[in-house]
């Protein structure tokens, strides 16, 4: 796994680092479907209403990505929260 990988190597995540486009790794994990990472993130304090550079949420994303499976997963932490 890339975040076992990573802390192994001394690599430390936070929910301020972002990248391309102000997307931070929780995005791009929620972009690109991997709902493990998206998990441990979470978990770890990665705020899923953060956004990025363009005002979309990792929810948004998932909707304009047509990922029905990541949006429910998105959506069971908010209802989780009571945000839902």
């Amino acid at each position: 796994m890339v975040s076992t990988y990573l802390q192994a190597a001394g690599t430390k995540i936070r929910p301020t680092d972002k990248g391309f486009e102000d997307q931070n790794p929780l995005m791009v994990a929620c972009e690109k479907g991997h709902t493990t990472i998206v998990d441990r993130l979470v978990k770890h304090g990665f705020d899923l209403n953060t956004t990025d550079g363009n005002n979309r949420t990792p929810l948004m994303r998932a909707v304009q990505r047509e990922d029905a499976r990541m949006v429910e997963h998105i959506l069971a932490y908010h209802k989780k929260k009571g945000r839902g």
